[in-house]
Formats: structure tokens, sequence, C-alpha cells
């Protein structure tokens, strides 16, 4: 029986080794590895374990295999979330028309009887969105009469009075005093549209209408533009 040398003993991998005696029975000498694990010095020939240069490019290449194919589920997921996923956006009106308003300072100041503005939006557009997330944008300014005051706001009624816009003005304190256009700014928006009121603003042609006193308090004064009437939705 071929004994190892201490050279293979130094040469062995890192597992537990089990050498046997005389007397049959095996002593357990443990190196690096664990205990469970025992190898018979004398059916190994460390020398014949070599370095195989085809084994380590098989294995290479299952590597770069396997991390091509991730990098593609990676970007197939990021490409299919952007396609899917619905995006934020703001229709702006197509046509604006204003009508006996005072205008002061690129502003249409809706307050006399038969005074009115228009915004008239893009059917396709409107119908290209999400129905069911569909928002009337408002931004003007209020004040409480000729001259008027800091910090008013109004409930617009919009649609024949089927869509109620409540706008808010961030600005305190609230004045009735002259404060020669501090405090004017107004924010707001409708609640989502229903299924009556996208029709009827479908029947009507896509158009929203502001005409002196469709608000309240209607004693209040309202200033519009262009780009007062906006509207969110997803698409």
């Amino acid at each position: 029986m071929r004994t190892s040398t201490n050279a293979e003993r130094t040469m062995l991998p890192s597992r537990a080794v089990s050498l046997r005696t005389k007397g049959g029975c095996r002593r357990s000498r443990t190196g690096w590895g664990d205990r469970g694990h025992r190898v018979a010095v004398s059916n190994i020939n460390v020398f014949s374990m070599k370095y195989s240069p085809r084994r380590q490019r098989n294995v290479n290449t299952h590597r770069v295999i396997l991390g091509s194919f991730l990098v593609a589920v990676v970007l197939l997921s990021v490409l299919c979330t952007g396609a899917f996923a619905a995006q934020a956006r703001i229709l702006s009106a197509t046509a604006y028309t204003p009508t006996n308003c005072g205008r002061i300072a690129d502003w249409d100041w809706i307050r006399q009887p038969g005074a009115k503005a228009r915004w008239t939006f893009s059917g396709p557009e409107v119908n290209s969105a999400n129905q069911s997330n569909l928002y009337v944008l408002f931004r003007g300014l209020v004040t409480n009469g000729v001259d008027g005051g800091s910090g008013y706001a109004v409930t617009l009624k919009l649609l024949g009075g089927a869509m109620p816009l409540v706008t808010w003005n961030p600005y305190r304190p609230l004045s009735p005093t002259n404060s020669q256009g501090v405090g004017y700014e107004v924010l707001g928006r409708s609640s989502a549209m229903s299924t009556s009121v996208r029709t009827k603003f479908a029947n009507g042609g896509y158009v929203i209408e502001l005409a002196y006193p469709n608000w309240s308090p209607t004693g209040h004064h309202v200033a519009v533009n262009r780009d007062s009437f906006k509207i969110g939705c997803l698409k």
C-alpha cells in the first residue's frame, strides 16, 4: 500500500482527511475543511489535479450567457413598465374668446352682466385620455369688488352648474381695503368628471364657459386669461 509523503499531505485539498493506521482504525486529521468530509489519501493523486483551460472557458461562457440574460430581463421589465404606465398630462385650450370683459394688465375681468369667456379644448386629446381621471384646473384672480381687497375666493359654477370648482386663496390677511392687486391670485380644481359631466362637456363641443356671475359669492369679481382653465389627466 502506497503511503503519502509530507509533500502530498501539505498539498491536500481543503477538506478533512482520514488517515488509516496499521491497525485499520481511522484517525481524523482536520486541515481547513469540515470533519464531515473524509478522503482516503491512498485514493488521491494530488499531482494529477491539473488546471483545465477548456473547463474554465466553459464556466466563463456560462457566466456571460447568464449575465446577459439577466440584463435583458431587467431592460425588458423597464421598457414594459414605461410602455404601460399612465403619464400625467395637462391639456391646454386650443381657443380662448373673452367677451365684454375689462382688460387690465393681460387679465380679462368678468365683472358686469354680459361679460364672459370661453375656452375650447381638443376633442381627440380629451377622448384619448383616461376618462375616469379628467379634472378641470383653474388659476385666476378674485377680489371683492372694484378696487377690491385681498384674500378672497369663489366657487365657480361650470357647465351650467353641473361641475362646481372651488378656488383657494392662500393669501392672508383677508382685507376689504384696496390692496392694488396684492392677494388676488387663486387656484382651484374640480372633482374628477363623472360620466354625465363628460357627456355634457363633449356635447357642448368641449367648451368651458365662465359668465358673470356664475360663481358664489356673486358680488365678487373674477379675472381670467387664456391659461386660466386647463385639463389635468392621465394618458
